[in-house]
């Protein structure tokens, strides 16, 4: 019997001092969790990103102060997180 296969488009997230840009070729992601933290272990931002392939589908942080965050990006499959430094 042939096997099913299938395939997971992950998105490439970058950022600059005033936004986060999450970019995504070959799929729609609805309804990403946004949630940032910051080095106090304080929520800072909790939103909803919908997020469209071909667009560069961007979330503003230029009103978060100087300093290191933990951005965690949830979607409907999988979990993307990291630091990022403003």
């Amino acid at each position: 019997m042939p096997k099913g296969r299938s395939a997971v488009y992950i998105p490439q997230v970058y950022y600059s001092d005033e936004y986060i840009s999450v970019q995504s070729d070959a799929a729609n992601y609805s309804e990403v969790s946004v949630i940032i933290i910051n080095s106090q272990g304080e929520t800072v931002k909790n939103d909803i990103l919908e997020v469209v392939a071909g667009s560069d589908n961007l979330y503003y942080i230029d009103d978060l102060d100087c300093g290191t965050y933990e951005l965690t990006m949830e979607f409907a499959d999988f979990t993307l997180s990291g630091e990022i430094e403003i």
